[in-house]
């Protein structure tokens, strides 16, 4: 899953992960009393719709793996694109 970081005014979730009440956004906030309360970094899917799944930054980084189906080429190619051979690669 590849997430990011919840922007805007800040507003209250509770994670998807571990249930844990959280605010994200990325704007402080004054109180009345003159209190600054600092927002915590929240994330959530790159490409969810309108409905969206919050996760505060540790559950976030436990689920955000590389994926393991993603393949690496391991073979080398020339400039139109054909493999070339293991013993044709010259030292």
């Amino acid at each position: 899953m590849k997430f990011v970081l919840v922007t805007g005014p800040m507003f209250s979730v509770h994670c998807d992960g571990c249930g844990v009440y959280k605010r994200a956004g990325d704007q402080a906030v004054m109180t009345a009393s003159g209190q600054i309360i600092i927002p915590d970094n929240v994330y959530t899917h790159e490409e969810s719709g309108e409905v969206k799944s919050y996760y505060c930054h540790e559950c976030a980084a436990k689920l955000a793996v590389e994926d393991p189906t993603r393949s690496v080429n391991q073979f080398f190619s020339d400039t139109a694109g054909k493999d070339i051979e293991p013993e044709h690669i010259p030292e």
